[in-house]
């Protein structure tokens, strides 16, 4: 209950760099900072002031007499333009010389992680691409193959297959080459993604889940681009196969 002015906050973390293990002990200490001398009258909870690139650090926060420049305002989301068009009027009339600008909080937080959007966008659309040609590979590498077993299938169709069979007959050397690709994948991508992850000091770990749901993906695009070539292929009479023989 006193002029901001002469009074400074600090952060819990300071208080501990002080000394003060009980950070309500740290209320009166007198603190110089850049010419500024007054008295700590409160302690908050650390927050991040900076990118999660950054620790939390100790912290200080004072009214800097000499820089009344820029203040910040909550706002009810349901009154944002007729708010930001009331503290305009405000500004004119106190700062009639001086541009009246203003930003959002959570565009300024979202600016911290601009390289990571960028970054994350051109993985997706390579991501995209590397995942259109495979289906494309993968659908032309079935066909070959539905081709090749035509009289197969007519034969394994005469002697009471079902179309089931037929499409299991397919798939399962399909399988088997997406868990021997997956074995050699998870490794290295675990490698890669823990690298970019050390950027961050309060990061997530990507665990087993993670890599299930890529798994259960990537059978799910692969099952739809090989099941309807062999569908085709498991549902064709077989006396058009046989017929030549």
């Amino acid at each position: 209950e006193s002029d901001t002015a002469n009074r400074f906050l600090i952060n819990e973390s300071l208080a501990k760099a002080l000394g003060f293990g009980n950070a309500a002990d740290a209320i009166g200490t007198p603190i110089d900072i850049w010419g500024n001398k007054a008295l700590v009258t409160g302690v908050i909870k650390d927050f991040n002031a900076l990118p999660l690139h950054a620790s939390l650090s100790p912290m200080i926060i004072l009214s800097g007499t000499t820089a009344y420049y820029r203040g910040a305002v909550r706002i009810e989301s349901s009154k944002i333009l007729e708010t930001i068009e009331l503290v305009r009027q405000v500004w004119e009339d106190v700062y009639p010389k001086y541009v009246f600008e203003y930003t959002f909080l959570d565009d300024t937080i979202a600016h911290f992680y601009d390289g990571e959007r960028r970054t994350s966008y051109l993985i997706g659309l390579f991501a995209g691409v590397a995942i259109f040609i495979g289906c494309i590979g993968l659908f032309g590498l079935v066909s070959f193959m539905a081709r090749r077993r035509t009289k197969e299938v007519g034969i394994r169709k005469t002697l009471g297959a079902s179309v089931g069979q037929v499409l299991i007959l397919f798939s399962k050397e399909f399988t088997l080459l997406i868990l021997v690709s997956f074995v050699i994948a998870v490794p290295v991508s675990y490698y890669f993604m823990q690298q970019w992850l050390h950027n961050f000091t309060y990061r997530i770990s990507p665990g087993a889940p993670t890599y299930l749901l890529g798994v259960a993906v990537t059978f799910a695009v692969v099952i739809l681009t090989v099941g309807i070539r062999s569908y085709k292929a498991a549902v064709a009479n077989p006396v058009d196969a046989l017929r030549d023989e």
